[in-house]
């Protein structure tokens, strides 16, 4: 069935679809992404979504979404959002929780990374048909020369340092020893990250102690 018009008078028209059956991504039984988008539901025409699980420290990896916004709602667990504003050159990151929500404007660079076990979140697009490009494409076809070029820096120490990018990767970490050493990134896990502005969302643990620190301060002068 074409995805581009579907005839709403039609006797076989159908509106429903089971997410279950369309993985985008399946990393291992715990950390996969399910989405419905027109190819799976032609009579989409505005909206689509992705359904994601994942495990704690796990990433879906640096992305942008070249034909739609994004509005990432959080149904269980924890999260944590990093999104670069191309305007300010400012990294917002945003640490949601059950039931809140962060909007992702049209092209911005942006992770997800989760905080907890079992996080279960959705993103809605405003495109019946979302189109992706993953950081690690970019890394892994763009030739090393390029960015030594661009940046000077060493093409071939470059080129060793991405080398174990050999697929796009979607969710990460892609290699088993990662993991460990990516726990609490940047203090996502555990703590304030370093150097990054907070915006709305919950506040990191660490501001959260900062904040009962000062409350108990200010009991003890009264």
């Amino acid at each position: 069935m074409s995805t581009e018009y579907v005839d709403l008078a039609s006797p076989a028209l159908n509106l429903f679809y089971d997410v279950n059956c369309a993985p985008l991504f399946h990393k291992d039984s715990c950390n996969y992404l399910n989405q419905l988008t027109a190819h799976e539901l032609p009579v989409l025409k505005s909206t689509s979504f992705f359904d994601a699980h994942m495990t704690k420290n796990h990433i879906v990896e640096p992305h942008w979404h070249p034909n739609t916004t994004e509005l990432v709602f959080v149904t269980h667990g924890e999260i944590v959002v990093s999104i670069l504003n191309p305007f300010t050159k400012q990294l917002l990151t945003y640490r949601l929780c059950d039931h809140q929500a962060v909007y992702i404007p049209m092209g911005w660079w942006h992770w997800i990374i989760a905080c907890s076990e079992h996080t279960h979140f959705i993103t809605i697009f405003d495109d019946r048909c979302p189109q992706t490009v993953f950081g690690s494409d970019v890394l892994r076809i763009t030739p090393k020369e390029v960015f030594q070029l661009a940046y000077c820096v060493d093409a071939r120490q470059l080129a060793h340092v991405l080398s174990p990018i050999q697929n796009t990767t979607i969710i990460g970490p892609a290699c088993v020893n990662a993991q460990a050493g990516a726990s609490g990134y940047g203090g996502y896990g555990h703590g304030a990250a370093q150097g990054v502005q907070w915006r709305i969302g919950n506040p990191p643990p660490q501001a959260l102690d900062q904040e009962q620190e000062q409350e108990q301060e200010q009991e003890l002068q009264r």
